[in-house]
């Protein structure tokens, strides 16, 4: 299990185009405050669980689209958005494994690019 606390700090906003068409954009920053792995080792043989805290990263995300009103006086939505993250490693956890060995187990340091292409409609 891994989850990362943030705050969002974003600004969003549309230039309208007409009565029914709109243009629509964000952009942001993710100001990261922590992150968490917690992988149950027992199961794997290990003395006990990784549970370590990722301290230093941060995230930045996007967006640009359009809005238009349908016939039926809904308004869809669509677009491409884009969301980066760069977290820093974990320090390491000693555990032992099966053989008895120490074992120094971490949270790499990773990044993430996440493109997504959306449609939302209203009803």
């Amino acid at each position: 299990m891994q989850g990362y606390l943030y705050i969002p700090l974003e600004l969003e906003g549309q230039i309208v185009l007409g009565r029914r068409w709109s243009l629509d954009y964000k952009g942001g920053y993710n100001l990261f405050l922590l992150g968490n792995h917690l992988t149950n080792g027992t199961g794997a043989g290990n003395s006990g669980s990784l549970d370590t805290l990722q301290k230093h990263g941060f995230g930045a995300s996007g967006k640009i689209g359009a809005s238009f009103v349908s016939a039926q006086g809904f308004v869809n939505r669509f677009g491409v958005s884009y969301d980066y993250w760069s977290i820093e490693a974990s320090d390491p956890a000693t555990l032992t494994d099966y053989t008895g060995s120490v074992v120094r187990l971490y949270e790499p340091k990773n990044q993430t690019h996440i493109i997504r292409l959306y449609y939302e409609f209203g009803f």
